[in-house]
């Protein structure tokens, strides 16, 4: 009897392998039952050539194939066979849906060729990720589940799979994964994708034998649905992107404050909320002065003075000259900063956090000790909300067009796509599935909402396929020997 996959119950796997050995039997007695296929003449010289067996191009790989091919047919059954097979009484837990590793073990026997048993590894790897994938619906999981043996078998049988991104299985893969992410959130959507997905599962997993036009001719029938799906979403979108160009047009000055801002902050690993305060309301100041003030003004330069000393201000001053500095602006910075709110009339919970949090950085400056990881003053310091890893406005600023994030709301979350980006980048369009949400904002304003943690990264625009391949080398990396990693 073949071994147990580990993570697999012994008694999932021995009832699989049961069933399996019935199917098998099944098809036997039927293949033995049916009548001899003859062997045709050829037209053109009358001559008479058996029929050979595709299989037998395959080399030392071709057992394999044979007995996978079987395991695809029987994968189509194994959902009624194993509702069959349970025993009276509480039922056993179902197969898991990465069966790669069960059917490895079944047909360990065919596996002769050690790049044929690191392919069915690597493989297990792929759909393990695929199945754990967040940025696809759990109920949309068993649709992937068909295609193991199929994509299997197409591994085995063009060594290009996993270095070629145009190879028919890997395009139809990554297809069917983005047209799942953000189904969750629509159930028209997704019931109309369901139907489309399992019909073209189903074409693979009925007519795949050695030829991978077969993933071609699949893919051909999903697009349509996917390029349907996008247009309905342009024309929906048309007047929203419309009023973005529009507003780009007219805010040059916004335009060029959100330049000199980028400028002034780049390459400075900044508090989230002293940056996003920056970017958003002093932003919205700075441009409010150039527009009634004009950037020759005194209120313009006192603007962009006040900006500096508060970037000054959160640095820990070791010099005693700099400290007694700080003492004196820290008054006249925070009424510079109060002026500039309440010009704009802004206040909530954005202003509130800020002020807190500057009080508690120019503490830290005055007391560069407090910054000691050990210390409980350096533990008050930092506390409120994380900092966001690596620096979430280059994040955003390098955002492209298809990134999917998840906005939380009082009413639920949803599932938006990047769909449009304004020439400037000063307006970003997302979008759900349904198209009954839109959701526009500065990058600014944005950055924000992922800091305060109001959205959050579903996935980016990577193939599902790259995705995979990459987990699964970090799998494989992290399971080698320190002596062979060493070496």
């Amino acid at each position: 009897a073949p071994a147990v996959p580990v993570g697999v119950s012994p008694e999932v796997a021995n009832a699989l392998y049961a069933i399996y050995a019935q199917f098998l039997a099944r098809t036997a007695a039927t293949a033995a039952t049916a009548p001899e296929r003859p062997v045709e003449a050829s037209p053109a010289d009358g001559f008479s050539f058996p029929q050979l067996d595709s299989m037998m191009a395959l080399g030392t790989s071709s057992a394999l194939v044979a007995a996978l091919e079987r395991w695809q047919s029987f994968e189509s059954h194994v959902d009624a066979a194993w509702q069959q097979a349970q025993p009276a009484g509480p039922s056993m837990p179902a197969p898991p849906l990465n069966r790669i590793p069960l059917i490895r073990e079944a047909v360990a026997d065919t596996i002769v060729n050690p790049t044929d048993r690191i392919t069915m590894d690597v493989i297990a790897l792929l759909f393990d990720y695929i199945f754990r994938d967040p940025s696809i619906p759990e109920s949309l999981r068993t649709t992937f589940a068909r295609l193991q043996v199929p994509i299997a078998k197409a591994a085995l049988l063009d060594r290009s799979f996993f270095s070629n991104k145009k190879h028919p299985a890997r395009r139809l893969l990554d297809h069917l994964a983005a047209a799942a992410i953000g189904a969750g959130n629509d159930d028209a959507y997704r019931g109309s994708f369901e139907a489309i997905a399992a019909k073209v599962v189903d074409e693979v997993a009925e007519h795949f034998r050695i030829d991978v036009d077969v993933f071609e001719s699949a893919d051909a029938k999903l697009q349509p649905f996917v390029e349907s799906e996008q247009q309905q979403t342009a024309t929906a979108l048309t007047s929203d992107v419309a009023d973005a160009l529009a507003a780009e047009q007219r805010e040059a000055d916004r335009s060029a404050v959100r330049v000199l801002l980028r400028d002034k902050l780049a390459g400075l690993d900044l508090p989230f909320e002293v940056r996003s305060f920056t970017e958003t309301i002093w932003g919205d100041y700075l441009t409010t002065v150039r527009i009634e003030h004009g950037a020759g003004s005194e209120v313009w330069a006192s603007a962009l003075h006040t900006l500096d000393d508060l970037l000054w201000s959160i640095t820990a001053k070791e010099r005693t000259g700099h400290k007694a500095k700080l003492t004196r602006m820290i008054p006249s910075l925070i009424r510079a900063l109060r002026v500039g709110c309440t010009t704009l009339k802004a206040g909530g919970e954005r202003v509130q956090s800020f002020f807190e949090a500057l009080y508690k950085l120019h503490i830290a400056a005055l007391r560069p000790e407090a910054l000691d990881p050990d210390s409980t003053a350096a533990n008050d310091v930092t506390a409120g909300p994380p900092l966001p890893v690596a620096n979430l406005h280059d994040f955003v600023n390098e955002m492209v067009v298809g990134t999917w994030l998840a906005f939380h709301r009082d009413d639920g979350t949803v599932n938006a796509r990047l769909f449009w980006i304004s020439p400037l980048r000063t307006k970003y369009i997302f979008t759900s599935r349904a198209r009954a949400r839109a959701f526009a904002f500065t990058p600014e304003e944005l950055a924000y909402e992922i800091g305060a943690g109001k959205a959050s990264l579903v996935v980016e625009p990577v193939p599902l396929f790259d995705r995979a391949v990459s987990a699964a080398l970090d799998t494989l990396a992290a399971q080698r020997p320190p002596a062979a990693a060493a070496a």
